[in-house]
């Protein structure tokens, strides 16, 4: 990779894991890590990217908890992006909690202002925000993130969920 450049998607020996979770919803996490940022943030720090895939399996997402991923070190959110197949409005909920108090719950969101939305103005199926002003951004290696859709009524099938986090 190039300076400056966030990897996405899997890269060789770099896959997670992936698996079948409730409601036949399959989902991928898959780590890219090697970006060194010059923009934002500050220079040197080495990028990674969290990937979480909602998959209604041919059918609409429903609402609920989606699944779970251990962040595997330090680190803290800069971006946060979501790609749907639909137009429409969709709403995620990102919760954050230790590993000893598995599982997160509602009240453990990351997100108390500025809940991550797809939209779907202008025929627009994605979200990207980089601001997160009053957002939980630190993660200690060993948080457990739980993703979940709030709200669906885009009729989205699919939806990936892409966190660029630098590591500290």
């Amino acid at each position: 990779m190039a300076s400056g450049q966030i990897g996405f998607g899997h890269l060789a020996n770099a896959s997670i894991g992936s698996g079948t979770l409730a409601s036949g919803v399959t989902s991928r996490f898959h780590l890219a890590s090697g970006a060194v940022n010059s923009g934002h943030i500050s220079s040197g720090t080495i990028l990674a990217g969290i990937q979480f895939v909602i998959d209604g399996g041919g059918s609409a997402i429903t609402t609920g908890e989606k699944g779970h991923v251990e962040v595997p070190f330090n680190c803290e959110l800069e971006t946060v992006s979501l790609f749907g197949d639909r137009s429409g409005i969709m709403f995620l909920s990102l919760w954050k909690d230790t590993y000893a108090n598995f599982p997160p719950t509602s009240g453990d969101t990351i997100t108390t202002s500025g809940v991550p939305i797809i939209s779907g103005s202008a025929g627009k199926n994605q979200y990207t925000g980089a601001a997160l002003s009053g957002w939980i951004k630190t993660f200690t290696k060993g948080d457990v993130l739980t993703f979940g859709v709030y709200s669906n009524s885009s009729g989205n099938q699919r939806m990936t969920v892409s966190l660029t986090v630098g590591k500290t």
